[in-house]
């Protein structure tokens, strides 16, 4: 159902029109599929997993009312993967937390390759999305494939 959203937003972005009802029920549809963290206690991606689909359902909200407020949750929502995938590397690790855990992780994400790739590619998404002249299908193709790392998510997962 999420990747099913996604192409619906990628359609959109090409010149679809949207369809208020088709938005609402696929918005529906990502939170009965969403991750319930209570369902899965000490599960070790429930967290990533559930700010993947809210941040598709943002992206949805936005396909209605499009806001920068919108896109900043966007782009929160991947921020706080990586603060939850570095938390977990703590916890999965001896399950022993220090207790200034908080503070160190905020220094580690700072400079952690999986924040510098994300800001980085952000940046440069931003910046070909400045200077495109049209949101045509050859270059929202372009921007829809143009984050690899070789086939893994932004965590390094496979």
């Amino acid at each position: 159902m999420l990747q099913t959203a996604l192409d619906e937003i990628w359609q959109i972005l090409q010149g679809k029109p949207v369809d208020a009802a088709r938005i609402r029920q696929l918005r529906d549809d990502c939170q009965d599929v969403m991750p319930n963290l209570e369902d899965f206690p000490g599960s070790r991606y429930d967290g990533e997993a559930q700010e993947a689909a809210i941040a598709i359902i943002y992206t949805l909200d936005a396909c209605l009312e499009p806001s920068k407020s919108c896109i900043i949750k966007v782009v929160n929502c991947a921020l706080r993967t990586l603060h939850l995938a570095l938390y977990s590397e703590y916890y999965f690790s001896d399950n022993t937390l220090p207790d200034d855990i908080f503070q160190r992780l905020v220094k580690e994400m700072v400079n952690h390759p999986w924040t510098l790739r994300e800001l980085a590619k952000q940046r440069e998404d931003l910046e070909n999305l400045r200077n495109a002249k049209t949101l045509d299908r050859e270059f929202l193709s372009r921007l829809r494939n143009s984050f690899t790392n070789d086939g893994k998510s932004l965590i390094d997962l496979g």
